[in-house]
């Protein structure tokens, strides 16, 4: 009953963020460019087999290839619903009793729902086919650290989402390392089987990325804009500033302090983090060292964007698990630091978040409405061989269709 009440409060949160993704469902990005126009050109199967980004992206492609199915002009509608149930899974999973031996009082388990989906400068990944990459790896996470269940059903679970995640995009690699050191922690077969299926995504996923990403990082050491300074600018907003203070206080601040507040913050950060590296539990040491491999990573696969992502308010996805591993060493000084000091200032920091930065960043921006369902109509009269062009969010993305015979 906790579980069903706590799935459906997820949904209401969620929608109230976005209420487009109900009222006016848009495709975003490459939910149409990519994941449905290669299903509707090649087939449902081929594409399992490519990579985009640079590893595979087994659920969007799956995603993709439903579509097919759906009548076109409810394609958005069915995108949207498709990412809902999987943007809340997370939550259903946090308000069973999976992580009880780990969290007692179930009410944490909540609140660390609730920080899930109200975290700032989220809408890169809202509600759409794309952004389902961040919350399945959030979700095999949490699958990772929960002690191993007897019941085949959650075993089944559990199976289902490390290899859905796994093959869905390459976090399962940072992911590795706690699952393995669990594994030897606890001992048990159940336990190591579950690290061998997550050792056997990885590399896949490793094979993957070996080929694909010296073709599309081949600009990478000669970006522009990718200084020491920028990079250190760039944490102390992205990932400190902006889940605290909300995304247009952050920004105003971090043009008004400049490199040495920037480098200032980070070292404090830095700090913190060791000291919570300390007193952490096992499984939330292990999720921080994931969130800083998460971190070190998009910080040099992205170093091209270093500059916009320092100058432009709109959210990035790459920030999602560097943020929430802050917000984790945070709640580890407040409730379980032995320096009685840092608890206070810590716990004072949560509460402007949740003062300030949660109400600030509530609403995610909406999408401008880009009448997919004419562009579904025109296609459904144009004869064989005739190409529809279909308009998709962010503006600038767009993709043509040629009707099949």
């Amino acid at each position: 009953m906790i579980v069903a009440l706590a799935t459906a409060a997820g949904l209401l949160l969620i929608v109230s963020r976005q209420p487009h993704v109900v009222i006016n469902p848009q495709l975003w990005a490459e939910d149409g460019k990519v994941w449905f126009l290669d299903a509707y050109r090649y087939g449902p199967l081929r594409p399992l087999l490519w990579s985009d980004g640079g590893y595979l992206n087994t659920f969007q492609r799956l995603a993709g290839a439903a579509g097919l199915l759906v009548p076109m002009p409810l394609l958005p509608l069915f995108f949207s619903v498709v990412s809902l149930l999987v943007q809340v899974l997370p939550v259903a999973f946090l308000a069973s009793n999976r992580l009880e031996p780990i969290y007692r009082r179930r009410w944490v388990r909540l609140v660390a729902g609730f920080v899930y989906l109200a975290l700032p400068g989220t809408s890169g990944i809202g509600t759409n086919i794309t952004g389902t990459e961040w919350h399945l790896a959030f979700l095999a996470c949490l699958v990772v650290i929960a002690p191993r269940p007897k019941q085949l059903s959650w075993q089944s679970f559990d199976a289902a989402t490390i290899l859905l995640s796994g093959l869905s995009g390459p976090f399962c690699v940072f992911l590795l390392p706690a699952a393995l050191t669990l594994a030897w922690r606890r001992g048990s077969r159940s336990q190591w089987s579950l690290a061998g299926l997550l050792l056997a995504v990885s590399a896949v996923q490793l094979a993957v990325l070996a080929v694909n990403l010296p073709l599309q990082h081949s600009d990478l050491l000669t970006a522009v804009h990718v200084t020491p300074i920028v990079g250190i600018m760039l944490v102390a907003l992205r990932m400190l500033m902006v889940p605290v203070l909300g995304t247009p206080l952050a920004f105003f601040l971090a043009g008004q302090g400049g490199a040495v507040v920037a480098a200032v913050i980070v070292a404090v950060a830095a700090t913190l983090t060791g000291l919570a590296l300390r007193q952490a539990r096992l499984e939330e040491r292990l999720l921080m060292v994931f969130g800083l491999l998460s971190l070190g990573a998009a910080l040099v696969l992205e170093r091209r964007h270093w500059g916009s992502m320092l100058h432009s308010t709109a959210a990035h996805r790459y920030w999602f698990f560097p943020m929430l591993t802050w917000l984790l060493v945070l709640a580890v000084l407040t409730f379980r630091t032995r320096w009685h000091l840092v608890s206070p200032v810590c716990a004072a920091i949560l509460a402007v978040s949740l003062l300030v930065a949660v109400p600030s960043d509530w609403a995610y921006p909406s999408l401008p409405n880009q009448h997919f369902q004419h562009s579904a109509t025109e296609f459904r009269l144009a004869g064989p061989g005739q190409s529809v062009k279909f308009v998709e969010n962010p503006p600038g993305w767009s993709f043509v269709l040629t009707k099949k015979p």
